[in-house]
């Protein structure tokens, strides 16, 4: 309809005052009407704030009640009144969100008080009829409580981690209508929490931690050095109370560390994923001295990250926790093996992701990754030509091979590193061993075998350059292969003898998760505290605690828990190290000797240019 001048609606008027009919405007329209909103759900949905209360999911509340025609969905629905023997509408969803803290989710983001603080006053009883106010809270809450459960509450860039790998949250619009159509609303939000064991004993751990009384396993036990049995010391005193054993610093006895004590020692390391030796270092005592602070912290972090994992699992997986250094193969459900793993140091941390193994390669070579070429593999050049050449690594350009005493390695930056690849040949020394895996992503992280066998009977299996060293890669490979036509260990035993690198594809692909969950089952099946091996633990806890998201209960025998520091070292690891890698306008060179041209020179005149960092392979440059 077109938009009418002052004059028009002037001349509209006269016509109807009997004025010629020719200057009649036939299309004229009726004075428009305020729209209807007889329950106020939406002039509150467009203010935004609903009793002092700021509601966090306006489009989706929006887009919610519209398709209801602003229909009340919970004050005036009868559905509510099954949700419990309560008189009260409501009940049995407020306890719900009341009990949030169950799961380390803060019962205040859900605005219980006032939605208590309403249904008390008797506004959403049935008899009460409606109450717009609280419909739009109970809503809101219902949407962010399950937003939360399903998905990451923190900024994945914040924990240096890709969003892209976790489960993604469910939409909250969606998650109202299924809780409004559920015949219980209740029973759909739980329905929406993670179903594996791990999480429902992490929960009872919790209610545990909050309300148990306090025992003289909060004494802690202070040891100057290491502490080994037969030794005695004044430390031992604490020792022995720690283990729940006498102690009496008027008994010259209780000073040793004698054997029965560490027996309890020992069985102590066994249950938290230690090395049983009886020997007391920084490890043992670092588990040893956790607090209720600390494993409360502890477990309301891999909780949250429990909640980020798809809940649908494929019938065949693998898993590697890399706190625990160990990995899981799974199928249908039940662990079909383990093993234990070598995983990246603190300062070359395995990243966490998901993605899957696609095939094997036997008798692999290796290409050393950018990382060690620059800050491992160049300082040694620099000084020795021939270091690599010693070691059995051989420098290729463009596919043939490169005499290293040929290249100035003082004239060579960062840059140029990207146009020569290092490889080493199959071989006993390769560090791949004799498999690797094939399975795609943006870190350069998979899995392999390893010539240095030793380093799985360490309790600190973190020694990597950031890829994952497997016990039993053989194993592996079989598990990955096996669901090709023709496949036996045999036929893997014969490629393995020829020595020859030989690619395979798996025809089903199976899918891999490299998890970092600091808790996980012992072989008894007892919860098992483990290592904050990146300190991951006390940088995801921080980032809770400053959108406040951690609440507790109301009655709790410990006051509230401390939030952790996070270490200065996290900073100091976010930094590059590079070594000592001279710019091209530094370098003085013998003229003589090289002939520059292009980036680096080799003695022959021979020139490499840098390959573009982006258009690098990435599967062809790890560890």
């Amino acid at each position: 309809m077109c938009a009418l001048s002052s004059q028009a609606w002037a001349q509209a008027a006269d016509a109807a005052n009997g004025l010629p009919q020719e200057l009649v405007l036939e299309d004229a329209p009726e004075p428009a009407e305020k729209a209807s909103d007889p329950t106020g759900l939406q002039e509150l949905l467009e203010k935004g704030l609903v009793s002092g209360k700021s509601v966090k999911n306006k489009d989706a509340l929006k887009a919610f009640y519209e398709a209801r025609e602003y229909k009340p969905a919970w004050v005036k629905n009868s559905l509510l009144s099954q949700l419990s023997s309560s008189p009260k509408i409501g009940e049995s969803l407020v306890v719900l969100l009341e009990n949030a803290w169950k799961h380390g989710l803060n019962p205040k983001h859900y605005h219980v008080d006032e939605i208590r603080k309403q249904l008390e006053q008797g506004s959403g009883s049935l008899l009460g009829g409606g109450n717009p106010a609280l419909d739009v809270l109970m809503s809101d809450a219902i949407a962010s409580y399950a937003r939360d459960l399903t998905g990451m509450r923190v900024n994945a860039k914040k924990l240096s981690l890709h969003s892209r790998y976790w489960r993604e949250s469910v939409d909250e619009a969606d998650a109202l209508l299924q809780a409004s159509q559920a015949q219980s609303p209740a029973a759909y939000l739980r329905s929406l929490l993670p179903e594996g064991r791990l999480y429902k004993a992490l929960q009872s751990e919790l209610e545990t931690l909050y309300r148990a009384p306090l025992t003289d396993e909060e004494v802690p036990v202070y040891v100057d050095g290491v502490l080994r049995p037969g030794q005695s010391r004044k430390s031992v005193l604490a020792l022995r109370k720690r283990m729940g054993g006498e102690s009496d610093d008027k008994i010259a006895a209780h000073y040793v560390y004698d054997d029965n004590l560490a027996q309890s020692v020992m069985a102590f390391q066994s249950a938290h994923g230690l090395k049983p030796d009886g020997i007391i270092g920084t490890q043992t005592l670092s588990v040893l001295n956790k607090t209720r602070d600390d494993r409360i912290n502890q477990v309301l972090v891999n909780m949250e990250r429990l909640r980020w994992l798809d809940q649908e699992k494929p019938d065949r997986y693998v898993v590697v926790n890399v706190p625990a250094a160990k990995l899981w193969a799974i199928e249908y459900g039940q662990i079909a093996f383990d093993m234990r793993v070598v995983v990246g140091r603190y300062k070359r941390q395995t990243n966490i992701f998901n993605t899957e193994m696609t095939g094997v390669r036997f008798n692999p070579t290796w290409t050393v990754p950018p990382t060690i070429k620059e800050e491992d593999f160049l300082p040694e050049l620099q000084n020795d030509p021939l270091y690599l050449a010693d070691r059995g690594i051989e420098l290729v350009h463009s596919g043939s091979t490169v005499d290293p005493t040929t290249i100035d390695w003082t004239a060579v930056t960062s840059n140029d590193l990207h146009g020569i690849q290092m490889v080493q040949q199959p071989s006993a020394s390769n560090p791949l061993g004799k498999v690797r895996i094939f399975m795609a992503n943006p870190y350069n992280i998979y899995l392999h075998d390893t010539n240095k066998r030793s380093y799985f009977e360490r309790s600190n299996r973190a020694l990597s350059s950031g890829c994952v060293r497997m016990e039993d890669a053989q194993k592996i490979a079989h598990f990955v292969m096996q669901g090709n036509e023709g496949w036996s260990e045999e036929k893997m035993e014969r490629i393995l003898a020829s020595g020859k690198k030989t690619d395979l594809s798996a025809d089903v692909h199976v899918p891999v998760y490299l998890l970092y969950q600091t808790i996980w089952f012992g072989d008894s099946g007892q919860l098992v505290y483990g290592h904050d091996l990146y300190d991951r633990d006390v940088v995801l806890r921080r980032a809770l605690y400053d959108i406040d998201g951690v609440g507790y209960p109301a009655l709790m025998s410990v006051a509230t828990p401390t939030i952790p520091k996070v270490p200065k070292r996290v900073y100091a690891a976010k930094r590059v190290h590079k070594p000592v890698v001279k710019k091209k306008e530094e370098v003085v060179k013998n003229t003589q000797a090289f002939e520059k041209k292009g980036s680096f020179s080799f003695m022959s005149g021979i020139t490499i240019e840098p390959k573009n960092k982006d258009g690098i392979d990435l599967l062809t440059f790890n560890e």
